[in-house]
């Protein structure tokens, strides 16, 4: 099919005889469904990335902190940032979005309180 859209080197577009519109329909249907399987699979899986991000789901340093903090929901953010080797900053960061994303949930005073952990 392919040989038949090139001839002598040039593209079959400055030959007239030829015709690869099968060819191009064959490639782009195969394209599509390549796309939309990997679309379904993205959606499926929980690991973060895009479709993890846009749906939900963790990445693996928010998964880290939420384990964490099941293990002990006392933990301190300074406690967290050294267990993860990771900046406090950086782990006040991912809190910031595990609240937002209605995962964790901070109750009482910093010095006294405790994390809970609403879903996962």
């Amino acid at each position: 099919m392919v040989d038949s859209c090139f001839k002598g080197g040039e593209p079959a577009s400055q030959h007239r005889n030829s015709n690869c519109q099968p060819f191009i329909n064959f490639m782009l249907d195969a394209i599509e469904k390549t796309l939309l399987e990997y679309v379904e699979n993205q959606k499926t899986q929980s690991n973060g990335g895009l479709f993890g991000g846009l749906f939900g789901g963790l990445n693996i340093l928010e998964k880290d902190i939420v384990s964490l903090i099941k293990e002990k929901p006392n933990i301190r953010i300074f406690e967290i940032a050294q267990i993860l080797l990771k900046p406090v900053r950086t782990i006040e960061n991912n809190i910031s979005r595990l609240k937002e994303k209605g995962v964790l949930k901070r109750i009482g005073s910093k010095k006294t309180g405790y994390w809970e952990v609403l879903k996962f």
